[in-house]
C-alpha cells in the first residue's frame, strides 16, 4: 500500500510539473498546421503570432507569409496589444518552432480573453507540407 501511494504522489507530482510548464495542453485549443496552411490560403486575412526569437523567426525554418514576430519573452506586450481588439473573438494562431513555446503563449493569451488558438508541430511541421 505504501508503495502505491509513493507512486500516486510522484505521478502527481510528474503531471503538476507537466502541466506546469506547457508540455501538457489538455483543453488547449489547437489547429493542424494542415488546416491553418488551407485557412492562410483561402481566407484573405488571418492573424498568425510566431514566439521564437528573431534569430529563429529570420533563420533556417523561416517563418509563415505575413506572421507577426511576438516573442515569447513579450508576452506581456502582446498580451496588451491584443486584449482590446477583436482577437477576443476572431482566432489568434499561435506558432514557435515545435509547438512548446507556442502552447505557453496561447495559455497566458487565453487567460487575458484573447482567442488565441495554438499552431500544433510549429515550423517544424509547416516546413514538412
Amino acid at each position: 500500500m505504501k508503495k502505491i501511494i509513493e507512486y500516486l504522489g510522484y505521478a502527481l507530482l510528474v503531471g503538476v510539473v507537466l502541466n506546469y510548464s506547457g508540455m501538457l495542453n489538455f483543453n488547449l485549443p489547437s489547429i493542424s498546421v494542415l488546416d491553418l496552411k488551407k485557412k492562410h490560403l483561402n481566407q484573405h486575412h488571418i492573424e498568425v503570432i510566431d514566439v521564437r526569437t528573431q534569430s529563429e523567426y529570420y533563420g533556417s525554418l523561416g517563418h509563415i507569409p505575413h506572421s507577426k514576430l511576438r516573442p515569447l519573452s513579450s508576452i506581456d506586450s502582446t498580451i496588451e496589444k491584443y486584449k482590446n481588439s477583436n482577437f477576443t473573438e476572431e482566432p489568434l494562431y499561435v506558432i514557435c518552432r515545435s509547438g512548446n513555446r507556442s502552447s505557453i503563449a496561447t495559455k497566458q493569451l487565453r487567460k487575458h480573453g484573447i482567442n488565441a488558438i495554438n499552431v500544433d508541430g510549429g515550423m517544424k511541421a509547416w516546413n514538412k507540407l
